[in-house]
């Protein structure tokens, strides 16, 4: 632009002094005519001059892509930081949740919940025997009850609701002043676990189930049991009746 201007300047300029000349030149004044003339031919003299002279270079203009970028100013470099959201962190993977809480707790040692008399081969000679598990309880089971309730600080009325219970019952070989073995139970559930005990007492002294199976059942899960054995029959051998002399 401020090259544009002084050109235009220069081309007007003449024009406007040829006007004058060629103006005063007719116009009959004393001086005026040669002076207007003279003008005139000054002024014709420097548009030639302009006309044969040659357009000056144009100034180097700088590449806008080779000049290095300036640094931002320092309040649009707070703003983009200020604007600058804040990646949402990586989800972290859920904690494994151990299952072994939620298991349920190991059987006891064979020695602390059963009597190592009883097995396989001796079910004949103890829980198949009438009046075994009798001599067992004894007086001791009534005086563990009577302690364990009133640890429990049950109220002596609320007594008549509650029963010893064996894990592993005396009918199939469980021990029988074993602490690990002894707990306390809801009458209404120790009636019907009671029907179950002598069920499976005499599916094994029948030879139906052997004693490990029976002890198993009754340890692990004695409800699901006792559906799994409800119906099945125990088949005592019959006694030969006594027939009448003849």
């Amino acid at each position: 632009m401020r090259r544009v201007i002084p050109a235009l300047v220069a081309l007007v300029a003449p024009l406007i002094g040829v006007a004058a000349a060629f103006y005063f030149g007719t116009i009959d004044v004393p001086g005026l005519r040669q002076s207007g003339m003279a003008a005139g031919t000054a002024v014709r003299d420097a548009v030639a001059q302009l006309v044969s002279s040659p357009a000056p270079e144009p100034a180097d203009t700088p590449d806008p892509a080779a000049a290095p970028e300036a640094a931002p100013p320092a309040w649009l470099v707070a703003d983009k930081a200020d604007a600058a959201v804040t990646p949402p962190a990586a989800p972290q993977a859920a904690p494994a949740i151990d299952l072994s809480a939620a298991a349920p707790a190991p059987a006891p040692a064979a020695t602390a919940a059963r009597n190592p008399n009883v097995h396989q081969a001796t079910v004949a000679t103890t829980v198949c025997r009438a009046g075994y598990t009798k001599r067992l309880r004894g007086s001791f089971a009534a005086r563990y009850r009577a302690m364990l309730l009133a640890s429990a600080a049950v109220p002596k009325e609320e007594w008549q609701h509650w029963q010893l219970d064996h894990r592993v019952p005396l009918a199939l070989g469980g021990a029988a002043r074993d602490a690990s073995n002894l707990s306390l139970q809801p009458i209404t559930q120790a009636r019907r676990k009671d029907r179950l005990e002598v069920k499976l007492q005499c599916l094994v002294c029948t030879g139906q189930v052997p004693l490990h199976v029976a002890r198993r059942e009754v340890e692990r899960d004695w409800q699901a049991a006792y559906h799994r054995y409800a119906k099945v029959k125990c088949k005592r051998p019959r006694k030969p009746r006594d027939r009448p002399a003849t």
